[in-house]
């Protein structure tokens, strides 16, 4: 799903809500003047994204709702455990927007699922690291707290992976693997 949602479209923190509801992730940026260069490279970067949503504001009011002054970029997210906001930082290239979003589009720990396959084996990021376990074992809510851990110090380098064992839809997976 591609889509660039223009700066008209995007004037109340409840539209950005209500995409992030439907979509766990959406990139908010915000431009007085969308012909700017920084608002042309926010626009192409969108242009060449899939599955996420750009959207644009100019609204004053929502520019300080999400702490971002003219021609700042803020990922707006829902995953459990994580910052709801990352702000980016850096030079506005095509290049950094790009990593910003893949090291933010997914939480820091993502449980395998038919859903969530192709967004792990199919992204910009082609390491993993895969952990197996049960989450009906009692030391799994330990186990995840370290891996979550080690996984917020590699942002953007590894796609950190929970898979459950204890779930038959996993079955090929283990298999692959050899995990009985």
């Amino acid at each position: 799903r591609r889509r660039l949602v223009t700066h008209e479209d995007c004037v109340t923190k409840e539209e950005v809500d209500a995409e992030v509801a439907s979509a766990h992730f959406a990139v908010v940026g915000a431009f007085k003047d969308r012909a700017s260069a920084a608002g042309a490279i926010y626009t192409a970067a969108a242009s060449d994204t899939d599955g996420v949503a750009f959207l644009v504001t100019d609204n004053d009011d929502l520019m300080k709702e999400f702490g971002l002054e003219d021609g700042g970029v803020v990922a707006v997210r829902d995953f459990a455990d994580e910052e709801p906001r990352v702000a980016m930082e850096g030079d506005m290239t095509a290049e950094a927007i790009g990593t910003f979003i893949s090291a933010n589009r997914l939480p820091s720990v993502v449980e395998f699922s038919d859903e969530t396959a192709p967004m792990i084996f199919g992204g910009d990021i082609k390491s993993h690291f895969l952990v197996f376990g049960d989450s009906g074992h009692e030391a799994h809510a330990d186990m995840m707290a370290v891996f979550r851990k080690v996984a917020k110090g590699n942002p953007g380098k590894l796609v950190h992976v929970f898979v459950d064992s204890g779930k038959a839809d996993n079955g090929r997976i283990l298999e692959f693997f050899g995990i009985k």
